[in-house]
């Protein structure tokens, strides 16, 4: 029985360096910056939306951004293969390990390039990234409708986790597409403010879905809103919130329902 623990272990490590030699086929780890040290104007459409065969087939599955980096956008970027955008968990304290920052070019008249950042047609994740309000200006130029994602077709899943964005002037992240599922987990949003207007500003705006078959929310806060998380509930086949956060007070702690 000794002599077949060597075999044993060899076999082990062979398939644990295949597991990883796989991971690492499917990871690409898109540049902010040229080799020069300059921005990389449009990297993420360069290396994530033009990442595809001739048939239109995904070469990838996972993008892997650079903390402490902007990626800078002239338009949206627009996936129509499901795609995975992920950065290293932010180390605090550390300027170098900050969230990656998605935010938008300004043209040459000091205006915004692009009221949206991402756009789909399939699932998608996001993970460990700073949607940004504002743009490479340094202005907050005021989002129009889910300036941060807009899901653009039906039976779409979106997991957000460890995201953070900002200063969205309608709502941050929503579709006009029914049956879609969103999960969301460590979710941060501040300063999500249309001054004067209550009824703006919503965080996830699903109104013109009809129906949507999941939404869940964990361990997320949102600060200075000046109106909901998620409006209306009442499209929301099944809602889960668990631990939800806004201006240090929590409004839910636990809530499961089946809404519809």
């Amino acid at each position: 029985m000794k002599a077949l623990k060597p075999i044993f272990t060899f076999i082990l490590l062979v398939v644990f360096a295949r597991f990883l030699s796989a991971q690492s086929a499917d990871t690409v780890v898109v540049p902010a910056t040229n080799t020069d040290g300059t921005p990389y104007f449009n990297s993420l459409i360069d290396h994530v939306v033009a990442d595809t065969d001739a048939s239109g087939k995904q070469l990838h599955k996972i993008y892997r951004l650079n903390r402490g980096q902007f990626y800078i956008l002239n338009q949206a970027i627009t996936l129509r293969n499901p795609v995975e955008l992920v950065a290293y968990p932010p180390e605090p304290n550390d300027s170098t390990k900050t969230p990656p920052k998605i935010m938008s070019n300004i043209n040459q008249d000091g205006s915004t390039s692009t009221g949206n950042l991402v756009i789909t047609f399939a699932d998608i994740t996001i993970k460990n990234i700073w949607l940004s309000g504002i743009d490479y200006g340094g202005v907050n130029h005021g989002w129009g409708t889910d300036g941060a994602l807009w899901v653009q077709d039906s039976m779409v899943t979106v997991n957000l986790d460890g995201i953070w964005c900002d200063y969205n002037s309608w709502s941050a992240f929503g579709t006009s597409s029914p049956h879609t599922v969103w999960h969301i987990n460590n979710f941060h949003a501040r300063n999500e403010q249309n001054e004067g207007d209550q009824w703006t500003t919503f965080l996830f705006y699903l109104e013109g879905a009809t129906v949507v078959d999941t939404f869940t929310v964990t361990n997320s806060s949102y600060f200075q809103s000046n109106s909901c998380f998620l409006f209306p509930p009442k499209v929301v086949k099944y809602l889960e919130v668990n631990g939800l956060l806004q201006n240090s007070r929590i409004i839910f702690s636990t809530m499961k329902a089946r809404l519809v």
